[in-house]
């Protein structure tokens, strides 16, 4: 560009202007290239490709995992052995473990009307497969096959409870799973009790912040009758991934869903872990929900309802 640059030639100017075009566009593809990399998304303005991005980049390279502890506490630092210790924490939670639901689910009423299954069930429009689409992050990473990606949640894991997995799904179940759960949305309100806060959307978990307060308020300042009161506090571990397929659909049939659609809402999927560059895998689950993001918006809630039923 430089020997165009100062010429008078038209032919000249024609081509420092195509060149300082295509100069630019190169530096803008590097721009998102580096933000989609960072997953710096409250960045909206600001100078083109900045430190931020670089520095952001450079710290997710931190995230390698060298080096865990097995169920007894040694050190697993070989990679093939990394990789079995792995898979199998997954084979492992995704297992499916028998059990009677039928005593835990009998207090469900129908609250599912002929109305919303038609709602739910009836044939997607173009405009919904739009919707789905145009309502998803601009610049959030689409994969072509399902894989989960381990996150620390700390600086130095030791176990796999120190590692957060994140799900990989691909386009067209994206797409499908978004247009179902804007779906769901419109029927969540009639099924869902009021009180229930967390995992609803439009809904405050910090408004429990407040409930919580004021009953062991109220705890502490009781003096007389003889009539007690308690609290339970209680940490659901993994809560998405122990919910028993078999349990969430036996859940949605007494709540009156079709049961088309919640087959076709729980189906067997295979995935992979992606760990040091290598797929470990298959994994075949037979439980959890991490997958099936549309059940995620109800799964939880009425599995906290039903433990306030019994």
């Amino acid at each position: 560009m430089k020997e165009f640059r100062g010429s008078l030639l038209l032919a000249d100017v024609n081509c420092f202007t195509e060149g300082k075009n295509h100069f630019n566009a190169l530096l803008s593809d590097q721009e998102v290239r580096w933000k989609q990399r960072t997953k710096v998304f409250w960045l909206k303005e600001g100078d083109k490709n900045t430190k931020i991005f670089h520095s952001a980049a450079s710290n997710r390279h931190k995230n390698s995992i060298v080096r865990l502890r097995d169920a007894s506490g040694d050190w697993m630092e070989d990679k093939e052995a990394l990789g079995g210790l792995i898979s199998r924490y997954f084979a492992d939670i995704f297992t499916f473990t028998a059990g009677d639901v039928e005593p835990v689910v009998e207090h469900i009423l129908n609250c599912v009307s002929a109305t919303d299954n038609d709602l739910l069930t009836m044939p997607y429009t173009l405009d919904e497969i739009s919707e789905a689409i145009f309502s998803m992050h601009p610049e959030k990473a689409l994969v072509q096959q399902t894989l989960l990606v381990l996150i620390p949640k700390k600086n130095t894991p030791e176990s796999m409870s120190d590692l957060r997995p994140i799900a990989l799904c691909n386009v067209i179940y994206k797409i499908m799973s978004k247009a179902i759960a804007i779906r769901l949305k419109k029927v969540l309100p009639f099924i869902i009790s009021t009180s229930q806060n967390a995992f609803v959307h439009t809904r405050s978990m910090q408004d429990n912040n407040i409930v919580v307060f004021e009953l062991m308020h109220f705890f502490l300042n009781k003096r007389k009758g003889k009539e007690g009161f308690d609290a339970l506090k209680i940490d659901i571990s993994k809560a998405y991934d122990r919910l028993e397929w078999n349990y969430i659909s036996v859940v949605l049939s007494k709540m009156g869903f079709d049961q088309h659609w919640i087959t076709n809402c729980i189906s067997t999927m295979n995935y992979w872990v992606l760990h040091a560059g290598q797929h470990l895998g298959p994994i075949i689950p037979s439980r959890g929900v991490r997958q099936l993001l549309p059940l995620k918006m109800i799964s939880f809630p009425s599995k906290l309802s039903i433990f306030a039923a019994n």
